[in-house]
């Protein structure tokens, strides 16, 4: 999958930058991120940045592999995020940059490296990938969201089960995050 999610990166490279764009005629860096999962892992990811990094499982730095998120600030001081990519590995990613459109970026040197907020794994991403593909490669192991478990069994479509996936993922993102911020 995280192959499948580089390569489809690279098919971008050259897009002009366009704020609030997620297509060829111009993206955004969290527009770019969208479209990929959405194209390659069948997965529909929040819109913004921020978003995008609530989503994920956080990483470090280290344990990034080839198709996770790599999340970047504005500023060195503190923890908010403003930029993402995609992590395609060696130290490199993918990502719409604002002057020079969509780009390959090192970032362990230099501006991103100061920048640099955290890696992300996108929750059920892998599952929802192998789903769409009608592969039973989604090891039982691979964490899908805690407490969550799709059916083992299933006479309907693929297609309607990575759809069926989605909303469970959806919905369990959506309770844990209102849960985490609303509690009395």
């Amino acid at each position: 999958m995280g192959r499948e999610l580089v390569d489809a990166a690279l098919k971008w490279l050259g897009t002009r930058y366009r704020y609030g764009g997620d297509s060829r005629n111009g993206t955004d860096c969290s527009g770019l991120v969208m479209r990929l999962y959405s194209d390659v892992c069948a997965l529909k990811l929040p819109r913004t940045t921020l978003g995008q990094r609530d989503y994920c499982t956080g990483l470090k730095r280290k344990e990034a592999r080839p198709g996770d998120l790599v999340f970047f600030g504005s500023s060195k001081g503190n923890s908010s995020v403003s930029h993402v990519g995609v992590y395609i590995g060696k130290g490199e990613m993918v990502h719409a940059s604002s002057s020079r459109g969509v780009v390959v970026s090192d970032i362990d040197k230099g501006y991103w490296a100061d920048r640099f907020k955290g890696a992300g794994r996108v929750d059920g991403a892998h599952r929802s990938w192998a789903m769409a593909r009608g592969k039973n490669d989604a090891k039982p192991q691979d964490p899908l969201l805690p407490g969550i478990h799709p059916p083992q069994e299933s006479t309907v479509q693929n297609t309607e089960v990575a759809v069926d996936l989605l909303d469970v993922i959806i919905n369990a993102k959506v309770d844990s995050i209102f849960s985490t911020q609303f509690m009395d």
